[in-house]
């Protein structure tokens, strides 16, 4: 109908517009259930048949798969190259015959529990300690001269970053190793100006030797450009400081290029060279080899992300290693490494002396989230955990004041 130019639609004509809407409704719904039925019946369907890629050397190293890659497809117009054929190797933990290899006896750590909440010991370093005497083997150089380095460090321009704090732990367990009478000689790769090298210089009993490694001034083995290193600086630094020359051996050169470290056997390793995956592998290799049994591994720059290469190598060296080893300090830019069977004892040893330490030292054996009333305890989340072995943890905001009155009053004991 239409009034005055405009259209109205009739009753009629708005019924069945409504009866068209309901048309397509239905439309769309059948369409619907027809698709989901489609959908369904293909997700029935069996599946083909997949090739297998399980066996152990992977997809990548497996004969039967790489036979095919053999034969050039018709894009291409040479063979794909043979692929290096890779040993598997077991892991470390299970491996009584990979622990061979090295010569060594690896005793069960009956006293490591291994993360569980047993905090407690029947070793009572404390105690220990005051009964033996620290000086059943006598340093080599005189208290003073191993004082004053508190202060004169300073002047040493290059080495570790901070050695206040992880000086007054390495004195203390210094002699935890003298109770346990560990002997064996001092050595570190990466010396840099000698900054850390003097400290660790300076626990050297009789009899026991220094060993030194650094490319120094031939900055092309530098690979990475973690360093430079300077052979007239670290010299004058020791001389300096009361150790003379001719009481060091030193490699000046990449520690790559050795194969052993015969005749000396380390109950202290400080490891701050290349800082890339392979020379981080190599380097701890290298120092592990040539352990006493319960000697330390000091690894620097592990969690200084500036150099990711050194926590990829230390994981790595960790899951290949025959045998296997445990962190029981992080810290300060460091990690304390030892041979699992030692583990608890210098674990147990180091959390009391956390324990006691002043404030300042800012040592702790549990997360301070632990604070959290909301924080379930059930979690596993309650102490420091790593590769499922406890550790004492050092943050970096230590007091360095206070750090070095520690070191003062370590040295004062020994």
């Amino acid at each position: 109908m239409r009034v005055a130019g405009k259209t109205f639609k009739t009753k009629v004509e708005m019924k069945h517009l409504r009866f068209s809407a309901n048309t397509r409704v239905l439309f769309f719904s059948i369409t619907y259930v027809y698709l989901l039925i489609h959908r369904i019946v293909e997700i029935s369907k069996p599946v083909p048949e997949l090739i297998d890629s399980t066996p152990a050397q992977g997809r990548v190293n497996s004969p039967e798969l790489r036979r095919p890659l053999d034969k050039p497809c018709k894009p291409c117009v040479s063979p794909v190259p043979e692929l290096i054929e890779l040993t598997p190797l077991q892991r470390r933990v299970n491996s009584p015959e990979l622990r061979l290899t090295l010569g060594k006896r690896i005793d069960a750590d009956v006293a490591s529990n291994h993360g569980h909440s047993d905090n407690e010991s029947h070793f009572d370093f404390q105690d220990m300690l005051l009964k033996m005497s620290s000086h059943s083997i006598p340093f080599k150089y005189e208290k003073s001269v191993r004082m004053s380095y508190t202060t004169t460090h300073q002047s040493v321009s290059q080495g570790s970053f901070v050695i206040e704090p992880v000086m007054a732990l390495l004195t203390y367990l210094t002699r935890v190793q003298d109770a346990m009478q560990i002997r064996g000689d001092i050595g570190e790769i990466g010396v840099h100006h000698g900054k850390f090298f003097v400290g660790l210089g300076h626990l050297q009993k009789v009899n026991e030797k220094l060993w030194a490694c650094d490319v120094f001034e031939n900055q092309k083995k530098n690979t990475d450009g973690s360093g430079f290193g300077n052979r007239d600086a670290f010299q004058k630094a020791c001389r300096k400081n009361g150790i003379k020359d001719k009481d060091v051996h030193i490699h000046a050169g990449s520690s790559l290029e050795l194969m052993s470290l015969k005749p000396f056997s380390f109950r202290l390793f400080s490891i701050d060279g290349g800082h890339s995956r392979i020379l981080t592998v190599n380097d701890l290799t290298l120092a592990a080899n040539h352990l006493v049994s319960g000697g330390v591994l000091i690894l620097d720059d592990v969690l200084n992300f500036a150099w990711p290469g050194v926590i990829d190598g230390f994981f790595t060296w960790l899951h290949y290693f025959p045998v296997d080893f445990a962190p029981f300090f992080v810290g300060y830019n460091k990690v304390f490494i030892v041979e699992s069977s030692f583990h608890e004892l210098y674990y147990q040893s180091l959390r009391k002396y956390a324990l006691s330490a002043p404030p300042g030292m800012e040592l702790s054996v549990e997360p301070f989230t632990n604070m959290n009333p909301h924080k379930s305890k059930e979690s596993g989340l309650n102490e420091y955990l790593w590769n499922g072995y406890r550790y004492v943890h050092g943050d970096n905001s230590v007091n360095i004041e206070v750090a070095k009155s520690q070191w003062e009053k370590e040295l004062l004991i020994v």
